[in-house]
């Protein structure tokens, strides 16, 4: 008896320490996000220097529609993509395993219910780091940057690639570690390629 219950502390203890760890990474790269940091107004009016665009702020000076950002179709725009799925996930994460972390310190729970939390806050945990290690194994192979969201029993992938796209065998590659690592059939995996 007193093995069991000291086996479901350490677990509990272990869970909880993942979710602290997890909420201050989250900290800290949205701390450190400076791609989303906004920008003093002089700043912005500073890059303004062509004589093309003067005759435009001089037409309209007591105006402020807001401040435009310069937006590229390029490389920076698939990499914030990967930065904001990343994110968003994150956050999607951390906000469910608050919840059930908050919700497992009522102390009105029975011990089954404890014990589906605890089953749950788990599965949680199990499902982030086969995430990463999906995306990890998928880089190893030689592609710039993807994204795994793994619900249930299906897989979509988010793989990065140039002009040209992915090949077969290149397809054949990430379906094959989504199947060996995730355990998820072929016909539920879908790959999205991000140019």
């Amino acid at each position: 008896m007193k093995s069991a219950k000291s086996k479901r502390q350490l677990t509990l203890l272990t869970l909880v320490a993942a979710l602290g760890v997890a909420v201050y990474l989250n900290w800290e790269y949205a701390k450190n996000d400076s791609p989303y940091a906004m920008q003093e107004a002089a700043a912005v009016n500073a890059t303004v220097e062509t004589e093309e665009e003067q005759p435009v702020l001089e037409a309209l000076p007591d105006k402020n529609y807001g401040d435009a950002q310069l937006v590229s179709a390029g490389a920076e725009s698939t990499d914030s993509y990967f930065e904001q799925a990343r994110l968003s996930r994150t956050k999607t994460r951390d906000e469910a395993l608050d919840k059930m972390q908050s919700t497992l310190k009522n102390t009105q729970l029975t011990d089954a219910e404890k014990k589906t939390i605890t089953e749950n806050l788990t599965a949680v945990i199990e499902g982030i780091t086969l995430e990463s290690d999906i995306e990890n194994l998928i880089k190893a192979k030689g592609f710039a940057d993807c994204v795994a969201f793994l619900e249930d029993s299906s897989a979509n992938i988010a793989v990065k690639t140039g002009s040209e796209g992915l090949s077969k065998a290149e397809v054949a590659q990430i379906r094959d570690i989504v199947i060996n690592k995730g355990g998820v059939q072929a016909q539920n995996i879908s790959i999205v390629e991000v140019k």
